[in-house]
């Protein structure tokens, strides 16, 4: 099934990638750390848009192959994240959101571009690339990678906000 997300074409099998998250475990079946338990128990609050958009796109969006808490925010009652999921299917625009850079040395390095990103929210945007990390040994080939920034997320838990 074809997606266009602004510039961003993905040609997605929903049905495969649904079938993975089925099966798949919540990131805090793995990870304790309390950025991963504040973004599971913050998730299920999130904005219909951002749940049906990752519905749309057969993802649990309490299974990220990566979650990262990058600093607190709103004086601790928020926290910046990032991440991704990974699609069962193909980039087909020439929108990758990361971007190569050449230093004046010569040096490469990837970063993201956050003007390739595609805005759910006012908060909530996810940008698409062919640069696949963490990928489950059983997730199903092609595979496309869906990163996501999220600005003042809430800080749910009963501790306090270290990031």
């Amino acid at each position: 099934m074809i997606f266009r997300f602004g510039n961003t074409v993905i040609d997605a099998d929903i049905e495969k990638t649904r079938t993975f998250y089925r099966s798949s475990r919540i990131i805090t079946d793995d990870c304790s750390c309390e950025g991963c338990q504040n973004f599971v128990a913050g998730a299920k609050k999130l904005d219909r848009e951002i749940m049906e958009f990752f519905q749309k796109l057969g993802i649990d969006v309490l299974k990220p192959a990566e979650i990262i808490a990058w600093c607190s925010e709103d004086n601790g009652k928020a926290v910046h994240y990032g991440g991704w999921y990974h699609i069962c299917g193909q980039l087909i625009s020439d929108t990758d959101c990361w971007t190569l850079k050449t230093d004046s040395k010569g040096s490469t390095s990837q970063s993201l571009d956050e003007e390739k990103f595609f805005s759910l929210t006012d908060n909530f945007s996810v940008g698409f690339t062919n640069t696949i990390g963490l990928k489950a040994k059983d997730f199903p080939e092609p595979v496309v990678q869906m990163e996501i920034l999220i600005h003042h997320f809430p800080w749910v838990l009963d501790t306090a906000n270290l990031f």
